[in-house]
């Protein structure tokens, strides 16, 4: 479609809008959001008159060279350009009759809006004063409460430092009176540490039947053959898996262990004259444990040393074992 042909159809679109606009805002009755939709096309329609203007004013300006080497259009096509001129000033009228009707009846409605937006922040100011001598009221009744509460909080505090200090001075008697009993305890749990330190440490050099004949002596028939059972499964299963490190690490929480074993006195130097050591946790065991090591096999003599004294550990518990069934 030609420059001349877009621009003729969209004057005659325009002033068809234009028309329509201007028998729209005049109808009775209308509403204030109608009017304000119509004010949004009326700057729509400005727009597209200016465009519309633009593009005549250049068919105006081709149709008026005189330059033969410029000259685009023939007679016929500049009559009708001009024509085309003439009704945009018609077209231009009637778009700034329907602005102007669209004015006229959106000021008022904004002339109301603006003074229903001043009644509402005259409201507003004053709520927030009300709020505010509200607040100060509040505060100066918060302010004497404090300072009641604060005068009772010293009064209080008074109170509680003379009971305070009497109570520290009947403190620091008693804790003078029960030193000297503490120092005592402390020395009997230092001596009984010792003794059990010592004796964990003796265990470790300690033949197997040693500290049968130690549990022997503390315990029941019946506890001596959990006892027994115990250190007998555990040796077991490392000879028959000496590669096998689970076996070789037993938990110290470990129930059975606690309760047939650990709960007996000489059940721990049981543990310590077999191999076992006690170690913290580790990444790969996060809790406390017993462990023995296992030599290296590479390492010949030092390895069948090791199993050899495991074998004979078993044997004898087992024939102890045996003759407590």
């Amino acid at each position: 479609m030609s420059k001349f042909k877009r621009s003729s159809n969209e004057l005659q679109a325009v002033l068809t809008d234009a028309h329509a606009m201007h028998a729209a805002i005049q109808a009775p009755n209308i509403a204030d959001a109608e009017v304000e939709a119509i004010a949004a096309k009326a700057q729509i329609l400005k727009e597209r008159y200016h465009d519309i203007s633009t593009a005549v004013g250049e068919l105006v300006k081709l149709a008026s060279e005189t330059d033969p080497d410029r000259v685009v259009f023939g007679e016929a096509m500049i009559r009708k350009v001009n024509l085309l001129a003439t009704q945009l000033i018609a077209v231009k009228e009637a778009v700034d009759q329907a602005i102007n009707d669209v004015h006229e009846k959106l000021q008022p409605i904004l002339d109301k809006r603006a003074e229903e937006a001043q009644s509402m922040d005259r409201q507003k100011q004053q709520e927030r004063k009300r709020i505010e001598q509200e607040r100060e009221t509040a505060r100066k009744i918060e302010s004497a409460k404090i300072a009641a509460l604060e005068a009772e909080k010293k009064r209080k505090a008074e109170a509680e430092a003379a009971r305070a200090a009497v109570e520290h001075e009947e403190e620091r008697k008693r804790f003078e009176e029960e030193r000297g009993v503490r120092r005592i305890a402390q020395a009997a749990d230092a001596e009984r540490q010792a003794f059990l330190d010592q004796r964990l440490k003796q265990a470790e050099s300690m033949d197997i039947a040693e500290v049968l004949d130690i549990i022997e002596l503390t315990c029941s028939p019946k506890q001596l053959r959990c006892a027994v059972g115990a250190l007998l499964d555990i040796v077991g299963n490392i000879i028959s898996s000496p590669e096998d490190p689970t076996f070789r690490n037993i938990r110290k929480a470990n129930e059975k262990l606690n309760g047939d074993l650990l709960s007996v006195d000489g059940g721990l130097e049981a543990l310590i004259c077999i191999g076992f050591r006690e170690k913290n946790p580790t990444q790969t065991i996060n809790e406390a444990h017993f462990y023995i090591a296992e030599p290296p096999v590479d390492n010949f003599d030092e390895w069948s040393s090791w199993y050899d004294k495991l074998q004979k550990n078993r044997a004898l518990l087992q024939s102890v074992y045996d003759g407590l069934s």
